[in-house]
């Protein structure tokens, strides 16, 4: 149970309580208050893929309702923290630089968006991000460049002479 009090316009209604996951697809007009609904019914960096996923896609959606709020500054932050992690479980599961450098890239994106929120916590995101990076780097400078391909040239028959061959 949580408490809970509804305010429409200009009526403010007495405080009650609701059970917590009837506020799980809540919705709500202050940016501040919508970050916490979902900061509250997600597991965050320690989800699984389909979590991070579904989390990262309502962080999007406040973004894009609710543009330049301190609390869209903070979800930039909080979708690079969830991109950072899914590199990480990527690179444990041991796939490739070419399969997780697009999430740092994202990472990268959404801190450069921030709009200075949460500055320690994207300092210690952009070192991470730059880390990644390098590593990204350093392996695709260590790949043995495949040779090209052999070029065949198909030899065209000449035309004969067809005269000239009777001729003789």
């Amino acid at each position: 149970w949580v408490s809970v009090q509804l305010a429409r316009e200009k009526k403010v209604f007495r405080p009650g309580y609701m059970h917590a996951g009837d506020l799980e697809k809540g919705d709500s007009s202050r940016p501040d208050f919508k970050l916490d609904l979902i900061n509250f019914f997600h597991a965050g960096e320690s989800g699984n893929d389909d979590q991070i996923r579904t989390e990262s896609d309502e962080l999007r959606q406040l973004i894009s309702r609710f543009p330049d709020t301190q609390a869209s500054h903070k979800a930039q932050v909080e979708i690079a923290g969830l991109e950072l992690a899914v590199v990480q479980r990527m690179k444990a599961d041991g796939k490739t630089y070419r399969d997780w450098q697009p999430h740092v890239a994202s990472a990268g994106q959404h801190l450069a968006d921030s709009g200075g929120a949460e500055p320690s916590t994207v300092e210690q995101y952009q070192r991470q991000v730059a880390a990644l990076n390098e590593e990204a780097a350093a392996a695709a400078a260590a790949e043995v460049p495949l040779a090209p391909p052999p070029v065949v040239t198909a030899s065209v028959p000449r035309k004969r002479n067809v005269e000239r061959l009777l001729k003789e």
